[in-house]
């Protein structure tokens, strides 16, 4: 049972702020798997990235998947246990790292990552394997699980994964210790620049006054941006510079890496199944210590190679051909070290979208209201891609059905997708939404909503219906848009949106759910739909990187 954030955990939240909001945030980690959590390692994972350590205690992030690539490798049989029937690739370092449990030596501490790459939803486990039978190059393991927590998804990369059994792991490097002198090969370093995906796994010792509260665990965790994201020094060529964006504020791997300054950090290519195990010295820069490294970055965990291994082929799951990465909206811009800039250059890479400020609506009181215009025609649409594809080519009679929940000033990006609904030629399509909006300030914020409807002809079908949450009266409402393909209603209800509200909606199952607002509100409305029932990855937004 989790009894408090460690010593390491408190640092960096105190660094960075969170010391105060995350004091009590350690509660949200469950001592055993929810039956949710269960299912979804049983049934929706293909693979499973898991740490363990190895025989100098540096952590590598393994690997682990069935021999037919598909889920159900793993079982549950009780709340905190998983098993699973893993088949090992030479050059997985969990085939040198089990060999200190079959001597004895303890248990083998464990943690893993299970990420749904097709709908973004994550779960994170951690515990230990308590016994371990080998057949072959496959394992039957059985783990015991302490803890577990549902993770932040924001800058997780959409893939469609298939399985891809006919493999042939080959090991190109394996040096298990490197040089002070050596560097990792150009085509490693290279293989790190194209990477949109990085598993991290970290450790925590205990020392003796912290082991009865805070007992020594390994942490796994993933890194998602856009591609080449993570960087590699060129002035020693094996020390990796990992970004840190804004997500849950939990910080458990940033926080394990204060107190025991190792990582382990494991790339894959999706497309060819080649892998490339690290494992390191690792050491957190916040600030100014951060952005002398990386500019306009506040947080990074440095990682100086001390092992690796790359092996190609490996994994049994591939992307399947002929598709690309939704890549995640979320994902700040690329930046460029300051010893890879040349004089006068860009901090960021070239491929990145300018964006001109074209209007600013100041109101008598409240938020300002900015236009901005921008270079890419892909970036200024906030509307589900494939939807807005349909609607454009008049191929449906129906988009999908979205629930819309959000906190204040939250409401930014609902109005972006609103007007770029409006702005859709698809005749033939008939948005269906409902929108909670929370507001102390509906008198500021629902006429944004009404502008965002806009005053003229649409050939847009919508069916909008906004339910306001506010201690306040609705105020007046300007004119709407009368236009017969419009259908917008507008509800005031006292309080703040309750379980009743969310219970009342139909059909909650086929909606696709966007929340944004402040983290109380998001999470207290993710909580609201799961005792709903509702089972898919909800969309959440935010306001910084």
């Amino acid at each position: 049972m989790v009894q408090g954030w460690h010593r390491g955990e408190r640092s960096i939240q105190k660094k960075l702020g969170f010391d105060g909001p995350m004091k009590m945030a350690y509660t949200w980690i469950d001592e055993e798997m929810p039956e949710e959590h269960r299912v979804f390692h049983t049934t929706r994972l293909p693979f499973i990235p898991v740490t363990t350590l190895d025989d100098q205690g540096r952590p590598w992030s393994c690997i682990f998947a069935g021999e037919s690539g598909q889920p159900g490798f793993v079982s549950s049989p009780h709340w905190e246990r998983l098993d699973m029937n893993v088949k090992v690739w030479p050059g997985d370092p969990f085939g040198e790292n089990v060999k200190l449990f079959e001597k004895g030596k303890g248990k083998l501490l464990t943690a893993g990552i299970g990420i749904e790459f097709s709908t973004r939803r994550r779960n994170k486990f951690a515990g230990h394997i308590h016994d371990v039978r080998k057949h072959g190059d496959s394992y039957q393991i059985k783990m015991i699980v302490n803890q577990a927590i549902g993770n932040c998804p924001k800058y997780i990369n959409i893939r469609d994964l298939i399985p891809h059994t006919d493999t042939h792991p080959t090991v190109e490097y394996h040096v298990p210790q490197v040089g002070e002198d050596e560097r990792l090969p150009d085509e490693l370093i290279a293989f790190v620049h194209a990477a949109d995906t990085v598993f991290i796994g970290s450790t925590y010792v205990a020392s003796k006054e912290d082991v009865a509260k805070n007992p020594s665990h390994v942490g796994q965790n993933q890194r998602g941006g856009r591609p080449g994201f993570i960087r590699v020094r060129p002035s020693d060529g094996k020390t990796i510079v990992v970004p840190d964006f804004s997500g849950n504020r939990l910080l458990t791997s940033l926080g394990n890496i204060e107190v025991t300054p190792l990582a382990s950090l494991t790339f894959v290519d999706f497309v060819t199944g080649d892998i490339l195990y690290l494992t390191g010295e690792a050491h957190n820069l916040v600030g100014a210590e951060a952005r002398e490294i990386m500019p306009r970055q506040n947080v990074l965990t440095l990682v100086t190679v001390t092992g690796y291994t790359f092996v190609r082929d490996a994994l049994p799951v591939r992307q399947r051909s002929g598709t690309e990465p939704e890549r995640s909206p979320y994902s700040p811009p690329i930046h460029l070290l300051a010893e890879e800039r040349e004089a006068g250059a860009s901090e960021f890479l070239s491929s990145e979208v300018d964006v001109t400020l074209t209007a600013v609506q100041l109101a008598q009181r409240g938020p300002a209201t900015f236009t901005w215009g921008t270079s890419s025609a892909n970036s200024s649409s906030r509307v589900p891609p494939s939807a807005a594809a349909s609607a454009t080519a008049g191929q449906s009679e129906s988009a999908p059905s979205m629930l819309w929940f959000a906190g204040g000033i939250g409401i930014t990006p609902f109005l972006s997708m609103l007007r770029a609904i409006v702005e859709l030629d698809g005749a033939q399509m008939m948005w269906d939404i409902v929108f909670a909006l929370s507001t102390r300030e509906p008198e500021v914020l629902v006429p944004l909503v009404a502008d965002a409807l806009g005053s003229g002809q649409s050939k847009a079908k919508l069916r909008l219906r906004v339910d306001v949450f506010s201690s306040k009266p609705m105020p007046p409402l300007p004119s709407l848009p009368l236009h017969s393909n419009f259908h917008v209603s507008f509800s005031l209800h006292q309080g703040r949106v309750p379980q009743e509200y969310v219970n009342s909606l139909e059909d909650v199952g086929t909606k696709t759910a966007y929340v944004c607002g402040p983290e109380e509100f998001e999470r207290g409305v993710v909580d609201m739909l799961r005792r709903k029932g509702y089972d898919k990855a909800v969309v959440r937004e935010s306001f910084e990187y």
